[in-house]
């Protein structure tokens, strides 16, 4: 079955090109939207630093590269792919540093040209120099008080002693601080040379035009003498490895690691899938037993890591503090048991068929499919590779499992990592298709108020099914704050008859995913699953949204599990940051509080609890069901309507909260002891519903841009700040606008005194055209680029429902942010950016 899917995948081989200069081009046409991936993969990362190792010159340079070329002054890179409608980023990894533009196809000679301008032409000035290693700084800070990047730092650290994969990408701190002006320059001229890098391209071009235009941008350069990186050999680990950690966090992280051979070694595919299988999602064997058999942990999953000569096979977990030694003895006697045992062949098949989905997934928009094949060109070094690695796992049985976990996955060769509370002490054929119309959902409302959304689209094999509806805390009670997410998580778990584990099994063996969401207006979930799925996925559907369980058991496992994600998301200093503001923003409306909940709410909350919630939220007037993909409209919709004229009909009446009562005037502040200060500055802002929604998201993109006014100065001039920035907390009928940035603590008030000045300066009508040009550009772009997955549409097309906006309201999209003039920015500053009504916080170490 897996292969039969594949062939319905553009078969031909990319087209890759090498220039005289040794450059090589893979470019795959894809015209199904007028949109473009531009990405500049060079063959340099942390690993190739040569004597400076493990002083982060490869990210240190990714960041440089954007202050300046030859021809693009500081901001104007991303000011120039902005006014082009695109999004350019970059990222470092060990082995490569990648440079990426997302643009509509009408840019690419302009993409191109700044591309290679920073490949080759960067001017890398000492003050530059000098101004980022400040931001960089915070980044490292940003790292340490991030537990998950520290447990994965001391991970690699541990489980490789002289291998360059020991190092942060980032680099140590001092080594990083000890960098000069000269190291980084002649890193760039050793490593940015044309016979070190690849373009790979994904989307709306010939490949002729993208040949010759490549030629135009790059073709000038010469290549150059590389020298050979030679890596120290990993010694062989003699025995187990244990790293105990300790920190200001309230659960247990903990990572479980043995190494295992490179992408290209035989024994890959089968380790891949041994991942899978064992934590690869929640019918997984991990999952299973040490979540909903012995309810150890709140949360477990595996995956295999391998880009270079040696890698990790991992698994990770969240849990209460106090079980690491019983989860680790349970994760070594399941791993202990694949190897004696081996897996059953319905298993393999379904860890084949996640496998197969995860691939085509990839190929949804033009940046998966251009990541796509530099993972094929850069890091495995054959275009051939997804087809070859298919039909390795064609041929794998299930005897090859237990093979590979005895012989990689002893436990003489485990390295565990473990982060937890300090003491209470303290101790694609080349035909151009036409240009496709715009998307369009169609609706049918029934009887009972329901309402069924559709579209057919036959790009990829693929089908979702989405149920939404209105909830969150205008909805709960105040002691019940939380319930909507409890719920929104058990209707993807028992139904009256199957239990959660066989609702995992059964979409997970086709490869198919299923995923509750719930936020600050509306909850639900979504089933997706490939082609030829349907009556499966209906039958699932249909169980989950019109019969669920609500298992006792099921239920006291997931709430622990809520309240276990509610204190991680408090470890993070922003996360922390947010959830105070909306305390102190809202005061008495339901929106001050997180839509999750608070500890001790969720924690009192019994099935009574989310049986009433479920009455009250799944109604008729109260449902949106959207269908979304490659299906038969014939069959499945009548199916669909069905399902949907099971929702109760009674009444649904929308709730009116009361004002928001912001805590306006002193300076609040709130402690956490982290290693950086965390500002904020919030409004009132328009609900989702109001006209001055869209003023809002346009202010929003001008105050966030990275080319702007305010992170310029905060940023690139002061050094304040990592990240500044605006955001929003998104009601209905109301919501929250705020500016925030993270600085050291001796620099809080400096920040927040920028942070001030810049809402001023909008509300004084001291924003330019250039900075509104730029950020409407760039909306137009993201959403016609947020828009290519068939489950994003769907969930928009349902919100829109749900709001009582017109279902297929990006259509007039491009309009309406068009309309937004400075005026009418102004306007809404001026009428918004009160500081009778604003409220400054701090959160901070002191």
């Amino acid at each position: 079955m897996a292969i039969q899917l594949l062939d319905r995948l553009p078969r031909d081989l990319p087209e890759r090109r090498v220039f005289d200069n040794g450059m090589v081009l893979v470019h795959r046409e894809d015209f199904s939207g007028e949109l473009l991936s531009l990405q500049l993969w060079v063959k340099t990362g942390s690993i190739h630093e040569g004597r400076s190792l493990g002083a982060g010159l490869s990210h240190y340079l990714e960041h440089l590269l954007f202050k300046g070329t030859e021809k693009f002054g500081p901001g104007e890179i991303a000011r120039e792919v902005q006014a082009a409608g695109g999004y350019v980023n970059a990222y470092t990894t060990f082995d490569r540093t990648v440079y990426y533009i997302d643009l509509p196809s009408e840019s690419l000679d302009r993409g191109l040209e700044i591309l290679a301008d920073m490949a080759f032409r960067a001017k890398l000035e000492t003050a530059d120099i000098e101004a980022e290693r400040s931001v960089i700084l915070r980044e490292i800070d940003m790292g340490l008080d991030d537990p998950d990047r520290q447990l994965a730092q001391s991970l690699f650290g541990t489980a490789f002693r002289c291998h360059p994969y020991r190092h942060p990408i980032i680099g140590h701190r001092p080594l990083f601080e000890a960098v000069e002006a000269d190291d980084l320059r002649a890193y760039y001229r050793s490593r940015y040379v044309p016979n070190n890098i690849g373009l790979m391209v994904a989307g709306a071009v010939d490949a002729e035009d993208m040949a010759e235009a490549v030629q135009r941008a790059f073709g000038g350069q010469v290549p150059r003498c590389l020298d050979d990186v030679v890596f120290a050999a990993e010694p062989p680990q003699l025995s187990r490895r244990h790293c105990p950690l300790r920190g200001e966090v309230q659960v247990c992280r903990g990572s479980l690691a043995y190494r295992i051979p490179s992408l290209t070694d035989p024994d890959a595919p089968a380790l891949d899938m041994l991942a899978n299988l064992l934590g690869g999602g929640h019918s997984a064997r991990l999952w299973k037993v040490l979540r909903e058999e012995r309810r150890l942990v709140h949360h477990i999953e595996a995956s295999a890591w391998n880009p270079g000569t040696s890698g990790l096979l991992w698994v990770s977990y969240v849990a209460d503090p106090g079980r690491e030694e019983a989860i680790e003895s349970a994760v070594v006697e399941v791993i202990c048991d694949v190897a004696a045992n081996g897996v059953a062949e319905r298993e393999l098949d379904k860890a084949k068929a996640h496998a197969l989905a995860g691939e085509i997934n990839a190929r949804k928009r033009v940046r998966g499919q251009a990541a796509r094949l530099g993972t094929a060109e850069i890091v495995v070094g054959d275009l051939n590779y997804p087809l070859q690695y298919f039909r390795h796992l064609e041929a794998l049985t299930p005897d090859a499992i237990g093979r590979v976990a005895g012989r990689y996955l002893r436990e003489d060769q485990l390295t565990s990592v473990v982060l937890g509370p300090k003491a209470a002490d303290g101790s694609g054929a080349r035909v151009k298709p036409a240009k496709p119309a715009p998307a369009r959902f169609e609706s049918v409302e029934l009887s009972n108020g329901a309402r069924v959304l559709f579209q057919v689209d036959r790009r990829l094999p693929k089908v979702n099914l989405r149920f939404s509806a209105l909830g969150g805390p205008v909805y709960e009670e105040a002691d019940k704050r939380g319930v909507t997410g409890l719920l929104a998580t058990l209707l993807t778990r028992d139904t009256a008859k199957r239990t959660a584990a066989e609702v995992s099994d059964a979409v997970e063996t086709v490869g198919g995913g299923i995923l509750e969401f719930s936020g600050n207006n509306s909850f639900g979930f979504g089933l997706e699953v490939m082609r030829g799925d349907e009556a499966l996925a209906l039958d699932l559907f249909e169980e989950a949204l019109l019969a669920p369980a609500f298992d006792e058991t099921t239920l006291e496992r997931e709430r622990d599990a809520q309240v276990s994600h509610i204190q991680e998301m408090e470890d993070e200093i922003v996360e922390f940051g947010q959830k105070a503001l909306r305390r102190h923003f809202f005061g008495r409306h339901p929106l001050a509080e997180d839509p999750l909940g608070r500890p001790e709410t969720v924690a009192a909350l019994c099935r009574a609890d989310v049986l009433a919630a479920y009455r009250h939220l799944v109604a008729g007037p109260n449902t949106v069901l959207s269908v979304c993909g490659d299906f038969d409209p014939g069959w499945l919709l009548p199916r669909v309507e069905t399902v949907a004229a099971g929702a109760p009909g009674w009444a649904f009446p929308r709730r009116a909260p009361p004002r928001p009562q912001p805590a306006a005037g002193e300076l609040i502040r709130e402690v956490l002891p982290r290693e950086q200060a965390v500002l904020f500055l919030g409004f009132p802002d328009a609900g989702v519903g109001g006209d001055d929604f869209i003023l809002g998201e346009v202010l929003q993109e001008i105050l966030s841009d990275m080319s702007g006014r305010l992170f310029l100065r905060v940023r690139e001039e002061q050094g304040l700040a990592y990240f500044v920035g605006a955001s929003r907390i998104v009601g209905v009928d109301t919501g929250l606008f705020f500016l925030y940035g993270g600085t050291h603590p001796e620099s809080g008030d400096t920040l927040l005194a920028e942070l001030e000045a810049e809402a001023r300066r909008v509300a004084e009508g001291g924003l330019t055209a250039a900075e509104r040009d730029r950020a409407v550009r760039r909306l137009k772009a993201r959403k016609r680029m947020s828009l290519q997955g068939i489950g994003a549409r769907a969930a928009q097309a349902s919100l829109n429902a749900l709001f009582g906006l017109p279902v297929n309201d990006w259509l007039d999209y491009d309009d309406r942010v068009d309309a937004v003039d400075l005026d009418r920015l102004r306007d809404f500053a001026v009428r918004r950016f009160r500081a009778d009504e604003g409220v400054r916080l701090r959160v901070s170490p002191e």
